[in-house]
């Protein structure tokens, strides 16, 4: 109820973070990446009291690109790429033998786990790590999180694809990626992964 001689707000704390997170503020608040949406937060939470909770902006993630740019295209829908569209106009399809095109939320469904899928989306992240094999050798595998849109999965090349994929995957982020890989339970995250096999066809556009 609005008392008199007071002028009611058409807009809520809930719809400026929206605005922010979608990028209406970036040019008046002079922000030049995505990561400084933050601080554009911060300031907002200060004037209208609202609380920014670590469970939507945990501390691990706000200074990653991706997750501004999800959060982004939920809201707003800017950005967003046609992932399938892109893999139905790449040579990659004609190559592929056994497995077919699967979105991540597809690949995350419980059925899938042990099955083929090939896979179309945005490198974000990289990283080589390695471990002693039982000869006390070292071997180097990639571990990529590919993102489509709002929903990100975890990819790992072990190192017998690794070594001749290498040079195309140190390289690979900001990129889109395709290939065939192979959906598989992770106990460390609860989830279906993705992983290299044998057979793995990869294409970077």
């Amino acid at each position: 109820m609005k008392l008199p001689g007071e002028e009611r707000c058409p807009v809520n704390s809930r719809q400026v973070k929206n605005l922010i997170l979608a990028g209406c503020f970036d040019k008046v608040e002079g922000i030049l990446s995505v990561l400084e949406r933050y601080a554009a937060l911060e300031k907002a939470a200060g004037i209208l009291g609202f609380e920014i909770s670590e469970t939507d902006f945990p501390p691990e993630k706000i200074s990653q690109h991706y997750f501004w740019s999800m959060l982004q295209i939920s809201i707003s829908g800017i950005g967003s790429v046609d992932y399938r569209r892109v893999f139905d106009n790449s040579e990659l399809k004609t190559k592929l033998r056994g497995a077919s095109y699967k979105d991540i939320g597809r690949c995350f469904q419980p059925d899938m786990d042990g099955k083929k899928a090939a896979i179309c989306a945005t490198v974000v992240e990289f990283k080589e790590k390695s471990f002693e094999d039982k000869e006390k050798k070292k071997k180097n595998f990639g571990v990529l999180t590919l993102q489509q849109n709002t929903e990100t999965i975890e990819l790992i090349v072990w190192p017998e694809n690794y070594e001749t994929m290498k040079s195309q995957l140190i390289s690979a982020k900001d990129h889109i990626l395709l290939m065939s890989c192979m959906v598989k339970w992770s106990n460390f995250s609860n989830q279906n992964g993705l992983q290299d096999y044998k057979g793995s066809i990869l294409e970077i556009i």
